[in-house]
């Protein structure tokens, strides 16, 4: 008696069932079972909150990024006399 057995998910819902009595003749559950929202219900209420988010703001017009692959920033004058790390082999130009 109380035995949980596994969530079930189906098409549409989730279910849990539950062992309330059990004997040698029978056993008595109940069932658990709560409905998934489709995606109009779903997109409904979600839309509202996403809708006034807004993402924030990583980098400026104009503004210098830092390079993902660690090399060092380099002014496009001068790119003739900085010695650079590359991460893969050497390409002639």
């Amino acid at each position: 008696m109380g035995e949980i057995g596994p969530l079930l998910e189906q098409e549409d819902g989730f279910s849990i069932d539950v062992v309330l009595e059990r004997d040698q003749n029978m056993t008595r559950t109940a069932t658990f079972r709560v409905r998934k929202k489709g995606w109009d219900d779903w997109w409904l209420r979600a839309r509202r909150r996403i809708e006034n988010l807004s993402p924030p703001t990583v980098a400026m017009a104009g503004g210098h990024l830092p390079d993902p692959g660690g090399r060092q920033e380099v002014d496009a004058t001068a790119t003739k006399h900085v010695r650079r790390r590359h991460l893969g082999p050497q390409i002639p130009r």
